[in-house]
C-alpha cells in the first residue's frame, strides 16, 4: 500500500513517517504543506476554505501514486 503521509512541516511528516515504518508500512511519499513552522503558521491562518483547496490540490496531484493518505498534524485533521 502506498501511502501519502501529510504535515505541516518536513520535520511533523518524517516523524509520520517514521511511525508507519515501524508499524510496517514501508511504501510512503512524504508530503509536507509548509517548507518550515513559518509558512506553516502562515497557512494556517488562511481561510478555511483556501487550506481546503489547497489541501485537495496537492491530493489530486497525487492520486494516481498513492492508495491512501496519512495525515499526521493536528490542525490539517480538523
Amino acid at each position: 500500500m502506498r501511502i501519502a503521509v501529510m504535515a505541516g512541516t518536513p520535520m511533523d511528516t518524517k516523524l509520520g513517517v517514521d511511525l508507519l515504518n515501524k508499524n510496517g508500512f514501508n511504501q510512503t511519499i512524504s508530503v509536507p504543506i509548509s517548507k518550515n513552522p513559518v509558512e506553516q503558521t502562515t497557512f494556517q491562518a488562511l481561510e478555511d476554505e483556501e487550506r481546503e483547496h489547497y489541501i485537495r490540490s496537492v491530493i489530486d496531484g497525487l492520486k494516481n501514486d498513492i492508495d491512501a493518505v496519512f495525515v499526521y498534524c493536528n490542525s490539517l485533521s480538523s
